[in-house]
């Protein structure tokens, strides 16, 4: 009896796992065309976060595919517990996606190839890493649901976050920087999910 119910407990995890974790696939062609804009945010309240300290650099909205995500428990998790790499452009089509592993860690990514599907420079300007830092408890939930190839849509600010004891964290706000200075740190207003 013990087994059977270790076999069912052992099909349920399996198959709700792979029903909320499994890659969501389009086929070829480009899923999110437009690159994200950016623009002053002037006159607006910075939030407020725990114990941190944020600071508004700028508005920010995109939308794009997601290739991968990874959630973390470091210092940074207490206000952006995950982070997506996104891609839009030549970068949110499948042909190009084939050829490319993408690694997350430490707060950063890299990817792996055997030859780079487009010019590098254009992988680079058309890839961000963005830690999603969600301003509701509801958005939160949200990002929970995040699966890589969904198509997010995400409007918020770029932030500066800071806390007492002289940690911080300013978002970059360029689209052509790579590596661990180059991340997006996104307070996230608005998000929406679509396969």
């Amino acid at each position: 009896m013990l087994k059977h119910i270790i076999f069912i407990g052992i099909l349920f995890v399996s198959g709700y796992l792979y029903l909320t974790e499994r890659t969501i696939t389009h086929g070829p062609g480009v899923v999110a065309p437009n690159a994200p804009t950016q623009e002053p945010a002037f006159a607006i309240k910075n939030p407020k976060h725990k114990d941190f300290t944020i600071r508004i650099l700028s508005k920010f909205d995109m939308e794009a595919r997601v290739l991968s995500k990874a959630r973390y428990s470091d210092k940074l998790a207490n206000i952006a517990p995950m982070d997506v790499v996104v891609g839009w452009g030549p970068m949110s089509d499948e042909r190009n996606l084939n050829e490319v592993l993408i690694k997350q860690t430490d707060r950063y990514f890299n990817w792996q190839m055997t030859n780079p599907p487009i010019p590098l420079h254009k992988m680079v300007e058309h890839t961000a890493n963005i830690h999603l830092a969600p301003s509701t408890p509801q958005i939160k939930k949200k990002i929970w649901e995040i699966r890589e190839g969904h198509i997010v849509s995400m409007k918020g600010y770029l932030i500066e976050v800071s806390s007492g004891d002289g940690w911080s964290l300013k978002s970059s706000t360029r689209r052509n920087d790579y590596g661990k200075e180059a991340s997006e740190l996104l307070w996230i207003e608005e998000i929406q999910l679509r396969p």
